[in-house]
């Protein structure tokens, strides 16, 4: 039969300690150096991550300046037209006018013609300013994700290469396209 003590014993049962303090020492080494290759695993998968997401971006953005591109060509292209158009009826116009003075008696309809070709380059001239300011915001909304997008990149770099607080977290709404940067859950 085998002896058991039912009460605690408040002895200790050991009588010298010996602490290695260079092992400890090598222990908390080997530690930190894990935690930093474990954070420069992250840093390198995060930039990664980023430059895969910006090159997503740009394909895009080159992929919208190659439609705008398109869109102004088809643009000038029309407006050569509509140009054509405004000399040719410019043209008709002084044969109206001609014809006018020499033909008194169909003055009243050559007139109404003229109003309506007047009421015509009105409208043309119309959709020409509306179609350049269209293709301004268009172009103000592709300068202006350019810019954010760099923005982003340089706040990114600049995290890294200063050690600031872990990597940030990026939250993107769909709604109104703002993007916001938050640390550590804080905002």
């Amino acid at each position: 039969m085998i002896y058991e003590n039912k009460e605690p014993i408040n002895a200790p049962n050991q009588r010298c300690f010996r602490r290695d303090h260079l092992s400890e020492f090598l222990k908390e080494q080997q530690h930190a150096s894990d935690l930093l290759s474990e954070s420069i695993n992250r840093v390198i998968c995060t930039t990664d991550e980023q430059r895969i997401a910006q090159t997503k971006r740009w394909q895009e953005v080159n992929h919208q300046l190659t439609q705008l591109h398109a869109m102004i060509g088809k643009d000038r292209l029309v407006e050569r037209e509509v140009l054509d158009k405004m000399l040719e009826q410019t043209h008709r116009q002084e044969q109206l006018f001609e014809q006018i003075e020499n033909k008194g008696t169909v003055q009243e309809d050559l007139l109404m013609r003229m109003k309506q070709q007047e009421a015509l380059m009105e409208k043309m001239l119309r959709k020409i300013a509306n179609f350049r300011s269209i293709l301004f915001e268009r172009t103000s909304f592709l300068t202006d994700k350019m810019e954010d997008n760099y923005h982003l990149t340089t706040t990114l770099i600049y995290n890294l290469w200063s050690g600031s607080d872990p990597l940030p977290t990026f939250h993107m709404s769909r709604e109104n396209e703002k993007k916001s940067i938050s640390k550590n859950g804080g905002s």
